[in-house]
């Protein structure tokens, strides 16, 4: 998470000098940043959200969110079982993350890890663990992960990582 942070200030202003839809869509997820007061684990999340748009990438085919307001309960479970590889987050009425987990071939894997840049985390450190594959439509976004804030592999860039790579590092 040391290399998200670090990146950080730089990735928010490439969002922030972002046009047309995209752009708008950045600066709607940043403006909750405009707040006082704002942890860091929610500026970690609204920069992993602006990040996997800014690569072309769907967020709702990572992130998976649901809404569980007393007697409405979402059953999490069912609602992920067709899911290969996503996080989810659980709010309740007042908005607040109650849970975040991770879910691998429709099987809860993790959860009530606490936010989504731990989530990311233990994501990546499952896959690596498991061997297993990257999904298709987010091989951007797990490129970012391994190769430009682990450091795994760094030399070994996609054109498109590449060129975000040189932006964030101007």
């Amino acid at each position: 998470m040391f290399m998200l942070d670090h990146y950080t200030p730089k990735l928010l202003a490439i969002f922030q000098a972002k046009k047309g839809a995209a752009g708008e869509r950045h600066r709607t997820e940043m403006n909750i940043l405009l707040q006082s007061g704002i942890p860091i684990e929610k500026t970690r999340e609204v920069v992993i959200r602006c990040l996997i748009d800014h690569l072309g990438e769907d967020v709702g085919a990572l992130i998976k969110e649901f809404e569980n307001f007393g007697d409405s309960a979402v059953n999490v479970e069912e609602e992920l079982a067709a899911e290969t590889m996503s996080l989810y987050l659980v709010h309740d009425e007042d908005g607040q993350v109650r849970d975040v987990g991770i879910v691998i071939e429709g099987s809860t894997v993790l959860n009530h890890l606490g936010d989504l840049s731990r989530a990311c985390c233990y994501l990546l450190g499952l896959t690596y663990a498991l061997d297993l594959k990257y999904p298709k439509t987010l091989k951007y976004i797990f490129e970012v992960f391994q190769k430009m804030l682990v450091e795994v592999d760094a030399g070994n860039l996609s054109t498109k990582v590449q060129r975000l790579r040189n932006n964030v590092m101007i």
